[in-house]
């Protein structure tokens, strides 16, 4: 310590304390543009699901979770800046979106070609057995469908557990 009650850093301390400096910048420069965004998607996120989100149980589940939730994301900040809107986020909200229903497409066509790998879908596609359960409706047996509410999304059974 030095007579001012300082401590003394090595090079080393003082990169590591610099690099929270750089973060104050970058968290300043965010926050000017997304305000306090990270504490309304979860007040969007409840709108959504009352009933709490789906059940995420296959690598298939989390990859649609993860992107939906950038949009999400992306819309609130668009929205937190409606008098002079962030051109980024509406970018970024229109590849999400194209990226969700590139992953939707790619599940259905899995399912498709395999119809017996599959524990949710539509009836007439595909009647679902008596065990079949939907984690959020489980007295539908299917699971609705974000993008395309008239076409429920095929998943394969393999990784679904049942109650």
């Amino acid at each position: 310590m030095t007579d001012d009650s300082q401590p003394e850093y090595s090079e080393h301390q003082r990169m590591v304390l610099d690099g929270f400096t750089d973060k104050r910048q970058i968290y300043a420069e965010r926050a000017a543009i997304y305000k306090d965004n990270y504490k309304v998607v979860g007040r969007v996120m409840k709108a959504l699901f009352p009933d709490g989100a789906p059940a995420l149980i296959d690598p298939e589940d989390y990859d649609r979770w993860h992107i939906f939730e950038l949009i999400i994301v992306k819309l609130t900040r668009y929205t937190n800046n409606w008098a002079d809107p962030h051109k980024d986020s509406l970018d970024d909200l229109q590849v999400y979106g194209a990226i969700l229903g590139a992953l939707d497409a790619e599940y259905r066509e899995r399912a498709a070609d395999d119809p017996e790998d599959v524990s949710w879908t539509s009836e007439e596609d595909n009647p679902a057995p008596a065990q079949a359960w939907h984690p959020v409706f489980p007295e539908v047996g299917t699971m609705p469908m974000l993008a395309d509410p008239h076409q429920p999304l095929s998943v394969p059974r393999r990784d679904r557990r049942t109650p």
